[in-house]
């Protein structure tokens, strides 16, 4: 799809900032997405589907202060269905004027404060985008070629993802994705799952939502294997038979030397779930991109990337305040060998979290390690 850019100054639309309140109590309380007349210069092959983002001019600060998609218009306020000289025109085009200038409609998927855009300054202040002309004199401008596009849409959801955190905007995408939350919490996975993918129909990469489904099919999968264990026969008492695959006694991984530190419960998931959640909105709210690799099972949680900066996060939940947690021997590894392992501790990771960051260097210095458990092996003979 392409991208365009529309402009606004507020001499002209005065009315603007109560347009973006209204859009605002929208998306936030009503999960509705705005949907806007707007003038597109004499730009006549703008497509339902497109990328528009909407400009600020006149007085500073001047950038981008909204995004959305061109969307189709009733049949009876088309423009192609007035008249022949308009049958080329997409379904985008409405009867209205601004001027001598075509009005199409912009469905507003995220927006931020008129007076709190992403500015063009500092988007020139970006290499690529230093020798790039951001000054537009008509509306329905496109930008080429198409990296400069991606380019642009990676620092907006950036720059809006912040200012929605800080109270000056909304992104229809996090409001989805933290329905979609609270689903989980309800122990909904199903429904949470479909939100999230509702959530992906906006940005099919956005990592959050890719999360919230890789935890909520891991709690599926948790669920169902307890179900079928629940109803299983209780083992026989033959304890001179062990197999490596059969036994319960011994611990093969991260969960089972949990148990077997702390004592069984059905809450350490809850625990961990709350911790990693916590910690990666503390990274998102840095600007942060975010990867869960827990699945990976690579020695941490989550890989976090800012610009050229990566870190390789392993996070601890913990239901109390008591300072110690168990480590695999692949994470003591990346804490020696891995310059960008961090761990956090997570207390009261689900009532009242408080986080606790360490390098691997300050791991090692800080905390003790001690052997709790050991896979026994039968020796060749």
């Amino acid at each position: 799809m392409a991208l365009f850019i529309l402009l606004c100054n507020e001499e002209k639309q005065p009315d603007i900032k109560e347009f973006i309140s209204e859009a605002r109590e929208q998306i936030i309380d009503d999960i509705e997405l705005p949907v806007w007349s707007w003038s597109c210069g004499n730009t006549k092959g703008i497509q339902v589907g497109d990328k528009i983002f909407i400009q600020r001019t006149g007085k500073k600060p001047n950038g981008f202060f909204a995004y959305g998609v061109a969307v189709a218009a009733d049949e009876n306020y088309q423009l192609r269905l007035t008249e022949d000289k308009y049958n080329d025109f997409s379904e985008a085009y409405i009867t209205e004027s601004y001027g001598s200038s075509y009005v199409i409609l912009v469905e507003i998927h995220s927006v931020v404060d008129y007076d709190h855009p992403l500015e063009r300054d500092k988007l020139k202040a970006i290499p690529n985008f230093r020798d790039v002309s951001l000054h537009f004199q008509r509306g329905g401008c496109e930008i080429k070629p198409d990296y400069l596009a991606t380019l642009l849409y990676s620092e907006w959801e950036k720059h809006s993802m912040v200012l929605a955190r800080k109270g000056f905007g909304a992104r229809i995408i996090d409001v989805i994705c933290e329905v979609a939350r609270e689903l989980a919490d309800e122990e909904k996975y199903k429904e949470a799952i479909e939100t999230f993918e509702g959530a992906l129909s906006f940005n099919s990469e956005y990592v959050k939502a890719k999360n919230g489904i890789k935890k909520c099919l891991s709690m599926l999968t948790k669920q169902s294997q307890a179900s079928t264990a629940n109803n299983e026969e209780a083992p026989t008492n033959d304890t001179e038979n062990v197999n490596d695959t059969e036994s319960n006694d011994i611990a093969t991984n991260e969960e089972d030397l949990e148990s077997a530190f702390y004592g069984r419960a059905e809450n350490n998931r809850k625990v961990e779930v709350a911790a990693i959640d916590f910690v990666t909105k503390l990274y998102e709210t840095e600007g942060w991109s975010v990867e869960s690799v827990e699945q990976d099972k690579v020695g941490y949680d989550l890989i976090c990337r800012k610009g050229n900066e990566r870190q390789d996060v392993e996070v601890k939940g913990r239901s109390g305040n008591h300072l110690q947690f168990v480590i695999t021997a692949n994470e003591v590894k990346q804490a020696l060998e891995n310059p960008a392992f961090i761990l956090y501790l997570v207390t009261s990771a689900v009532t009242n979290p408080k986080p606790i960051r360490c390098t691997g260097n300050k791991l090692l210095q800080q905390f003790s390690l001690e052997p709790i458990a050991y896979r026994a092996q039968l020796k060749e003979l």
